[in-house]
């Protein structure tokens, strides 16, 4: 597998100074929902999705009519820390809010090795990620993207260098990963020569305004939109060809409002909230934080969820429950079946809070771009 980095870039402390409002990785964020928004793509993927900051925020965004969310990295380790960040909430089962299905899905994998999975998918982002590549990776990167998925809208940003004058203790590159840092010149003729070849249109744009006085030197991210030109699907053998080669690290379905739910499905969307509470509970009452790969392993007594009342009025008996419970693929069970098995994280045991917890201690500053701490300038 190709070697590459997809961690969202984040600055070294010594090398910066601005610091904007809001910072510009929730510009980027903020930017790609607007498009989205106007798009209505069904399928989204994040290529390259590091912390899964950006997946986040599509889960809980309105508006949108996403079906699938899926995510790709190729940092296992980035991937297990931050799943959490993707699972349904408690409070998305006992009242769901969503309006259509969203099956949100983890792959490791390397962006330079296309998976059939991902074929004619409708957007991929990708957030500061080409200037992470090694040189070889990034010049097989168009070609598995653009050629082998033909995805309808490609949303691509990376660190504008013109920009890094306003940055006067850096030097050399603006985060310790990246292999390169492009000019707005360099960048738009590296993206022309892909929507030449691969039969796209692109459009450029940024976010991270500069100071009034330094406007020449364009948004301190820039952003290109890539929009085939060729509606036509890949074939099914050309989509085949790419092979099956990520893993999937990590699957997730949405509660969400239907019509007339099936007893089976009621019986599941209860249990599932009443799991993850009594599992919860527990690893509170027991102040174990023991784990295997950030995650904790709970066993939940068929008995403690027929004393819940919603339970009881959907199911006879125990039995009933077992029976009903086991029809899912979903649920796992000890040898015995008197007991469901289910893991949380660690982060999951600590908080149930799902907002960003990437923020600034620092005191943020308006439009007039002050200069402040120089961690706070992303």
């Amino acid at each position: 597998m190709a070697t590459d980095s997809s961690s969202e870039s984040k600055p070294d402390a010594e090398c910066s100074c601005i610091m904007f409002d809001p910072p510009v990785y929730k510009q980027r964020y903020n930017w790609v929902i607007k498009a989205i928004k106007q798009l209505n793509p069904k399928t989204v993927v994040d290529m390259g999705c590091s912390e899964c900051g950006l997946m986040q925020k599509l889960i809980r965004a309105e508006g949108l009519s996403i079906k699938e969310l899926t995510g790709v990295d190729i940092d296992g380790v980035v991937l297990q820390c931050n799943t959490y960040k993707l699972k349904p909430l408690m409070t998305d089962y006992l009242k769901p809010s969503r309006e259509h299905p969203l099956t949100v899905r983890l792959y490791q994998g390397s962006v330079t090795e296309p998976d059939s999975r991902l074929g004619n998918v409708d957007l991929v982002a990708c957030l500061e990620l080409i200037e992470h590549l090694e040189a070889p990776v990034l010049a097989q990167f168009p070609a598995a993207l653009f050629g082998k998925l033909n995805p309808r809208v490609v949303i691509l940003s990376t660190p504008n260098s013109d920009f890094n004058v306003l940055f006067p203790t850096l030097t050399g590159f603006r985060h310790w990963d990246h292999k390169f840092e492009w000019s707005r010149r360099e960048f738009q003729i590296w993206c022309d020569g892909v929507a030449q070849k691969y039969d796209y249109d692109v459009l450029y744009d940024g976010v991270g305004d500069p100071p009034e006085q330094s406007s020449h030197l364009g948004h301190c991210t820039q952003i290109a939109m890539f929009t085939s030109r060729n509606t036509r699907l890949l074939l099914l053998s050309q989509i085949n060809s790419a092979a099956d080669s990520y893993e999937l690290f990590a699957e997730y379905r949405h509660p969400f409002i239907k019509q007339k739910l099936t007893h089976e499905e009621k019986v599941l969307l209860e249990a599932n909230y009443y799991i993850n509470f009594l599992a919860k509970s527990q690893v509170a009452d027991d102040g174990d934080t023991s784990s295997v790969d950030g995650a904790i392993e709970v066993s939940v007594p068929l008995s403690k969820l027929m004393t819940f009342p919603c339970i009881k009025a959907l199911c006879a008996s125990l039995e009933d429950l077992r029976m009903t419970l086991m029809k899912c693929n979903s649920i796992t069970f000890d040898p015995s079946g008197d007991h469901v098995i289910t893991s949380i994280t660690c982060e999951e045991s600590a908080s149930d809070d799902n907002e960003d917890d990437v923020s600034c201690d620092t005191q943020h500053c308006s439009s007039d771009h002050m200069y402040t701490d120089p961690e706070c300038w992303d």
